[in-house]
């Protein structure tokens, strides 16, 4: 079976050489396309299921550091400009770290979009930081899960963030730069801390930046 198998194929590369230069390439088309196609395909199968597993494997080995933000209000459209500005300015390393924006609808009385998102957020530990309306900050404080920002706010941003603190849960961020970057000027926004997430000590850069360059 070897040497019939070994001689077919030589018959065949000389069957192919035989060939005028430009009848070649006609004759393996014509009768090798499906084989290319399978082994083209293999190729891309495999590399795929490979660099599939390699990310699986180096997330889990090396997991990346997450810090995020939720947006919840009307009017919202997210910024890249400042987002990318925010993260040059906290010196954001995306081979170490993983950056997410998150977003919800407002919660109202037609759909609870923000209230099952906020549920499911909260229940992986993210996000870090809520901009939200004001009908969505309330159902916030009913999770008991804010932070007291007066006990986690260093000292340095302590007297800035005081006026703009209604309670002792958030910040009024109403008319920030952050605010009208991200098209947030149709009524006021809060930002609060969510005391488990999972990227807390980054979400105080990120604070400080918003009350004091974004």
């Amino acid at each position: 079976m070897r040497n019939d198998t070994d001689f077919s194929l030589k018959a065949e590369f000389d069957k192919i050489r035989s060939l005028p230069k430009g009848k070649r390439w006609e004759y393996i088309w014509e009768y090798y396309r499906l084989t290319f196609f399978l082994v083209a395909f293999s190729l891309f199968f495999l590399f795929a299921i490979g660099s599939f597993l390699v990310n699986s494997l180096m997330n889990m080995l090396f997991p990346k550091d997450p810090f995020s933000i939720a947006f919840a209000a009307p009017g919202f459209s997210v910024s890249q400009v400042w987002t990318e500005d925010c993260l040059t300015a906290l010196n954001y390393d995306e081979k170490t770290e993983e950056f997410r924006v998150l977003t919800s609808a407002p919660l109202s009385d037609a759909a609870d979009d923000f209230r099952i998102n906020a549920s499911v957020w909260m229940a992986n530990g993210q996000p870090d930081i809520f901009i939200v309306n004001e009908s969505s900050y309330r159902y916030l404080l009913e999770t008991d899960a804010l932070a007291e920002l007066e006990a986690v706010l260093p000292e340095e941003l302590l007297l800035p963030a005081k006026d703009r603190m209604p309670d002792a849960f958030s910040l009024d961020v109403s008319g920030t730069p952050m605010a009208e970057a991200n098209g947030l000027t149709e009524e006021p926004v809060y930002l609060c801390m969510y005391l488990h997430g999972n990227g807390f000590d980054r979400a105080l850069e990120l604070v400080e930046y918003i009350l004091t360059e974004g």
